[in-house]
């Protein structure tokens, strides 16, 4: 799935989505000063701001409406992801990034989308693995917590 966070494309593999969700603001509730988890149905789950755990942005507040990708891992584990929008769903050839780069916190590879943009692939399990969680305004973010 191709999704856009703070004026970014990326592409998130459709194998680790089991949904899309519009958030409402009476299923978040706060987890301290820095964290918000999200209930879906009758469970919660924390809540991440893509673009901050990216490094991308400060956290911002979180608004009614906003789009969620709900990321399922593999030890059925889950995570909500925010993002700013929802593209497109495409199939994306796979360039490799651990040769010229070396290992990128989030990502797993790039690929060139048809319209000759470079998007990066995210890896959701070794993002949600090292995600630092803060989702609040106000919370700032440690600079170790953006080093890839």
């Amino acid at each position: 799935m191709v999704v856009s966070v703070a004026g970014e494309t990326l592409v998130v593999p459709l194998s680790t989505i089991s949904e899309t969700l519009s958030l409402r603001c009476e299923d978040m509730r706060s987890l301290g000063p820095k964290t918000q988890v999200l209930q879906v149905r009758k469970t919660f789950v924390p809540l991440l701001d893509l673009a901050t755990e990216l490094g991308y942005r400060p956290p911002q507040e979180i608004e009614d409406g906003a789009i969620v990708l709900l990321i399922n891992q593999e030890d059925g584990s889950r995570a909500a992801l925010v993002v700013d929008d929802i593209a497109d769903q495409r199939q994306v050839v796979i360039k490799g990034l651990n040769d010229n780069y070396g290992h990128v916190r989030g990502v797993a590879a790039a690929t060139i989308l048809g319209d000759g943009q470079i998007a990066l692939i995210l890896d959701p399990v070794d993002l949600l693995e090292n995600a630092t969680g803060i989702s609040r305004p106000g919370a700032g973010v440690p600079p170790e917590a953006l080093a890839g």
